[in-house]
C-alpha cells in the first residue's frame, strides 16, 4: 500500500500537468480582448462574492465529508484526515481574507491555488480507501461495508472543487487582464 501512494502522486501531477497544458493551448490562441472591454470586464465584487460564497460552501461539505469518511481514510492513509481538515482550514482562512478585503489577483490566485489543492487531496484520499479495499480482496478479505459511498463522497467533493476552479479560474484571468490593462495604460501615458 505505501509503495502505491508515490504512484498515486504521480499519476495526479500528471493530470494537472495536462489540464495545464490543455488550458494554455486553449488560452494561446484566444484573441485579444481590447484594454478598454478588458477592464469593463473585471469580475464584480458581487460576482466574486458569489464565487466566494459558493466556495466556502464546497469546503464545508468536503469538512462533513471528511468526518463521515474518517474511518476507512484511517485505515487507507492515516495522515489523511488531519492533513486534509488543515488544507480546509487554509482554505476557509483564504476565504475570509477574501470576504473582508474584496477582490485582488492575490487573493484570487491563493483561492485558486487552495481548491486545486483540496481538488487534489478529495481524488487522492478516494483513491487511497479503494486501495486499501483492493488489498482486502487480494488477501481474500470483504472490503469495508460503506467504502463504495466513502469513495463516491469523496469523489463528488472532489468535482465540485474542480467546478468551482474552474468559475474561480476564468474570474481570475478576466481580474488579471482588467489590472494588466490599467497598468498598461498607466505606463503607455508614462512614456
Amino acid at each position: 500500500m505505501a509503495g502505491m501512494l508515490p504512484l498515486v502522486r504521480i499519476a495526479a501531477a500528471s493530470s494537472c500537468f495536462l489540464l495545464a497544458g490543455v488550458l494554455a493551448a486553449q488560452t494561446a490562441h484566444s484573441p485579444a480582448m481590447p484594454p478598454g472591454d478588458q477592464i469593463a470586464n473585471i469580475p464584480s465584487e458581487a460576482e466574486i462574492g458569489e464565487l466566494t460564497a459558493k466556495a466556502t460552501e464546497k469546503v464545508e461539505v468536503f469538512k462533513r465529508t471528511l468526518d463521515a469518511v474518517k474511518p476507512y481514510l484511517d485505515k487507507a492513509d492515516p495522515s489523511a484526515y488531519r492533513k486534509d481538515m488543515d488544507a480546509a482550514e487554509n482554505a476557509n482562512m483564504i476565504l475570509g481574507v477574501l470576504k473582508k478585503n474584496g477582490r485582488t489577483g492575490y487573493g484570487l490566485v491563493s483561492l485558486l491555488t487552495v481548491l486545486d489543492d483540496l481538488d487534489l487531496d478529495a481524488t487522492q484520499d478516494s483513491t487511497a480507501i479503494l486501495l486499501y479495499g483492493t488489498q482486502a480482496l487480494t488477501e481474500g478479505k470483504q472490503p469495508p461495508d460503506g467504502m463504495t459511498a466513502a469513495v463516491m463522497m469523496l469523489t463528488s467533493s472532489a468535482s465540485n472543487f474542480y467546478d468551482i476552479s474552474e468559475l474561480v479560474m476564468h474570474a481570475t484571468l478576466r481580474f488579471v487582464g482588467g489590472e494588466e490593462a490599467v497598468l498598461n495604460q498607466v505606463f503607455a501615458d508614462k512614456k
